[in-house]
């Protein structure tokens, strides 16, 4: 063997040592997030929300086996950051968004009536799983051919798949 192929396979062996420390490491520092990743309950989850089954973008099949694929947990994080959307975008939405829940919101709406639409969906949530119902305009507020008020007559609570499939459609 070539000592330049000797050192390359001396410095693989030596990757996979510090892999496999930091992905045992990481299992015990959070152990509770994976076991609930890994747990049937989130894949159900998981699935009704997005139509798949859970995995991600990369070989592994949950944040130990990424944890375990790459050298530390903060390039992991950035990675995946970067490999969803570029910088700002979720920003960028969420500010788009919560300003247009604002200039749809009329003076005369009821607080009250809204704030108990998000509770039942809350509710919902707790016996179902968390994100499995969103409330939802019927009107959307970024509609393509017409847009609706942020009021108790526009909202209301549905499962996270219909919604999702929907986006901002309206059929009458």
């Amino acid at each position: 063997m070539k000592p330049a192929e000797r050192r390359k396979l001396e410095n693989q062996q030596q990757k996979e040592i510090v892999r496999q420390k930091k992905y045992t490491e990481f299992k015990a520092k959070h152990r509770k997030l994976c076991e609930h990743i890994e747990s049937d309950k989130f894949q159900i989850w998981y699935e009704s929300i997005t139509g798949t089954k859970w995995a991600w973008p990369y070989s592994g099949e949950s944040w130990a086996w990424y944890a375990y694929c790459v050298s530390d947990i903060e390039e992991a994080k950035e990675t995946l950051r970067k490999s969803f959307l570029p910088k700002n975008t979720w920003k960028k939405y969420a500010d788009k968004r919560r300003q247009a829940m604002i200039n749809a919101s009329p003076v005369w709406r009821d607080l009250q009536e809204i704030e108990k639409i998000y509770q039942e969906r809350d509710y919902q949530n707790a016996l179902h799983g968390p994100g499995t119902y969103h409330v939802d305009h019927v009107i959307p507020l970024q509609g393509d051919r017409v847009s609706g008020l942020h009021c108790e007559f526009n909202l209301r609570v549905i499962q996270a798949r219909e919604n999702l499939v929907k986006h901002n459609a309206y059929t009458p």
